[in-house]
């Protein structure tokens, strides 16, 4: 029995696709980076690096332009995909062009979709974990300069020099 041969993919089909792979790839490479900066941070945290931070500061500050950028991007590929489905930008998603191919197309624009929410989601968690890491830092350092200075454990100097109260204590401080 012959297999039928597929029709060839429409011209709108062909461009969901360009438009969502080079978007894809953008999303991939920033997620990548962003990962490795943190890491980076991570890394020069808990190997007591501290010579490396305004290096990776300087990238951080290059990769949040690239994100902006990338959002603005973000919302043209929305307002393109919205036109080629004929659905509003807001319901104009990678997931719902996919969902708009055929095979094979369809699964390896899902595949790349699942993989950069992975990518997004490693990245958050790092992102978190760093943040913690330092704000136990932050608020270790508060504490243990706190009475040498005569400044309460839940106080601090504002900007302009006035005493204010600390709006989160250390982790040591919590209490259940």
């Amino acid at each position: 029995m012959e297999r039928p041969t597929p029709p060839p993919p429409s011209i709108i089909e062909l461009r969901i696709v360009e438009l969502c792979d080079a978007h894809v790839e953008r999303e991939e490479t920033l997620l990548a980076d962003m990962l490795d900066s943190l890491q980076g941070v991570r890394n020069a945290f808990l190997e007591r690096n501290l010579n490396v931070l305004p290096t990776l500061h300087g990238h951080q500050a290059r990769l949040a332009r690239e994100a902006d950028a990338l959002a603005a991007a973000r919302l043209r590929l929305r307002k393109s995909l919205a036109e080629l489905l004929t659905v509003s930008p807001t319901e104009a998603t990678l997931r719902a062009a996919a969902l708009a191919l055929e095979e094979p197309a369809r699964g390896r624009l899902l595949q790349r979709h699942a993989g950069l929410c992975d990518l997004a989601k490693k990245v958050d968690r790092l992102a978190q974990q760093c943040a913690a890491l330092l704000g136990y830092a932050r608020a270790f350092l508060v504490a243990l300069f706190a009475g040498p200075n005569g400044v309460g454990v839940g106080e601090r100097y504002g900007p302009h020099g006035e005493r204010s109260g600390v709006s989160v204590g250390s982790l040591l401080e919590a209490r259940v």
